[in-house]
């Protein structure tokens, strides 16, 4: 994708940084691959067991955890230099991100003049909420609809057994407090905001898209199926100085 939108990364000293970066597995795959590649969240997940999952990884090198920080919350800061990375990416962050002109503003500061950065994420129209497994509750949330989901069933894998109350309880704090689906409109404004630019690139996304839904939109004569792969699948916002 970087290539396609016209960044040829060397890979003999092309410096990449995973936003968000969890566990730190895209951090290790960079580096197999020959890249300088740190990686940066908001809390240590690779030296904490945070739940089921974490606990079922394996122990990470320490050549591997030396290269992963952790950000300044307040105020909110990137551990590095400006200028410091030829491409920065991220996959499933910015739903998390509540304060987009900080964390636009962090991003731009530290990426090389020629660099840019990839950040993908679920639309704002996604069908299901891919935290919580409510319908439309990207953009749905009053606690009534809530209810309804939770009275029929529906649990995230931490929620399974919970009283339909407490899943409610749990779902409204979530979604008010860890989730943000703005519009492309106020993006576009936060960005003017951070000084940096953004634009959207769905068509990219697909045409590289390894998995299935990938291979079937590609596959379908249907004008427009870019944009509405956008609109209710994910987002690709490409992010460069300004």
């Amino acid at each position: 994708m970087a290539r396609d939108l016209g960044l040829a990364l060397p890979t003999s000293d092309a410096r990449v940084l995973d936003f968000g970066c969890g566990y730190g597995d895209i951090v290790g795959e960079f580096r197999t691959r020959g890249f300088e590649a740190d990686g940066v969240d908001i809390v240590p997940f690779w030296g904490e067991a945070k739940d089921r999952y974490w606990e079922q990884r394996d122990s990470l090198p320490e050549a591997l955890r030396s290269r992963l920080h952790v950000a300044e919350q307040r105020p909110y800061r990137l551990p590095f230099p400006d200028d410091s990375f030829d491409l920065v990416v991220s996959w499933q962050v910015f739903e998390h991100v509540m304060d987009f002109p900080a964390t636009m503003s962090e991003v731009g500061r530290v990426l090389k003049p020629h660099g840019l950065s990839i950040h993908m994420f679920p639309a704002r129209w996604s069908p299901v909420e891919m935290h919580v497994f409510v319908p439309l509750a990207t953009v749905l949330r009053a606690r009534a609809w809530l209810g309804l989901w939770a009275l029929l069933g529906i649990r995230n894998q931490f929620q399974r057994g919970l009283p339909w109350r407490e899943v409610v309880d749990r779902n409204d704090r979530y979604l008010a407090n860890e989730t943000n689906y703005p519009t492309h409109g106020m993006i576009r404004r936060w960005a003017r905001e951070a000084g940096v630019r953004v634009s959207f690139a769905p068509a990219l996304f697909l045409a590289h898209h390894p998995g299935r839904s990938g291979r079937i939109a590609r596959s379908l004569p249907v004008p427009g199926i870019a944009r509405l792969y956008e609109t209710v699948g994910q987002r690709t916002m490409i992010l460069r100085k300004a």
